[in-house]
């Protein structure tokens, strides 16, 4: 009979065994080692400022021994009413399929309860596991409307290679499509270049003490959001976190404005992308928003990126995507907490980014 237990340090070996030959179906087909597994662990607990062994790291599912089931858990800082809190970010549910059904829910089921006390956030998942965070309680994190995913294809021509491998070694699609692409690289130029740039952007390796005093400045302007500060950031992009996560940060002279985190991914299997999951600073200024986006543009078109994906979490970030015309819905994201929890969030008084569940954070 399968038995639900909490992780602890002990369980990393057979873990990481057991998520590295865990069978999913990937678009991307990306292998994910046991050595990734173990960095993971060490980025989601070991590393993790939020974290302490009084907090749950996730759980196991174990029969006659062996691990046949896993759904993580990763502590992070997040402002509710102006104070600091613990909230707690699913990930990585996986279970063998012949555990699937009452066991898997009950994993669920179970983490729900260790985390009740504070906001439990998940971004993503498959239809029937929607469903059956439905059905749980989950709410979406912005209820009036989707927002909106925004495409900057950098490369056209790769992109068409990678939805479409066979155009390679056809010239007539290549004769086709060579004419569109110029047009189109054009386009996207000129779109960069129109756009006003009013202060310098430069790509921090380290978050400073100027990061902290932005925070405890415009930390006022919502009720509810997450912690912004440098301890929080560099977890995020230092070798204590994942390196391919990345700041750009905009600044009038040396006063630090507001800053932009990305995540980039550049494997073998898939085409070079960068995604912006977080912006904070000044946001009333247009400018900036303005200035950090055309200076990730650019960053990407020098760094040979394919696409840039832009989601709309801010009314600004909409203003400045709305001259590129590929869009679609971001991906889901909920989140659960008792009443007395929710009866504090409001769009009125929170900021939510792209920057819950996992995201970032693999």
């Amino acid at each position: 009979m399968a038995k639900i237990c909490v992780i602890e340090k002990k369980h990393y070996k057979p873990l990481s065994y057991f998520l590295a030959n865990f069978k999913i179906k990937s678009a991307t087909k990306i292998v994910r080692s046991e050595s990734f597994w173990y960095s993971r662990f060490d980025l989601w607990w070991e590393n993790n400022p939020a974290f302490s062994e009084s907090e749950v790291r996730g759980l196991i599912l174990e029969n006659n021994g062996k691990i046949v089931g896993f759904i993580g858990c990763i502590p992070s800082y997040f402002q509710l009413s102006g104070e600091q809190i613990i909230v707690y970010n699913e990930t990585t549910w996986r279970v063998d399929k012949k555990f699937r059904g009452i066991d898997s829910i009950n994993m669920v089921l179970k983490l729900l309860d260790y985390t009740k006390e504070s906001l439990h956030f998940r971004a993503g998942g498959r239809a029937d596991a929607r469903a059956m965070q439905a059905w749980l309680g989950f709410e979406n994190i912005y209820p009036k409307e989707q927002i909106r995913l925004y495409y900057v294809i950098l490369d056209l021509w790769n992109i068409i290679l990678y939805k479409f491998p066979s155009v390679a070694i056809n010239k007539y699609y290549k004769s086709l499509f060579h004419p569109i692409i110029i047009l189109y690289q054009l386009i996207i130029k000129v779109l960069m270049n129109i756009t006003s740039s009013n202060y310098e952007v430069r790509i921090i390796n380290n978050a400073d003490n100027s990061f902290d005093e932005l925070w405890e400045v415009t930390r006022t302007h919502v009720n509810n959001t997450n912690v912004r500060t440098s301890e929080v950031l560099n977890w995020y992009c230092s070798n204590k976190g994942t390196t391919n996560n990345i700041i750009f940060g905009c600044y009038q002279e040396n006063k630090l404005l507001g800053y932009l985190l990305c995540t980039c991914e550049d494997g073998d299997n898939i085409f070079k992308r960068i995604t912006v999951v977080d912006f904070w600073g000044y946001m009333g200024d247009d400018q900036i928003v303005n200035s950090l986006l055309k200076g990730l543009l650019k960053y990407g078109a020098e760094n040979n990126y394919d696409l840039v994906n832009l989601p709309a979490f801010h009314k600004s970030i909409k203003k400045f995507c709305k001259k590129y015309i590929i869009h679609r819905s971001c991906m889901l994201m909920e989140y659960k907490a008792k009443k007395e929890v929710l009866s504090k969030i409001t769009n009125d008084s929170s900021y939510f980014s792209y920057l819950h569940g996992d995201n970032g954070l693999f």
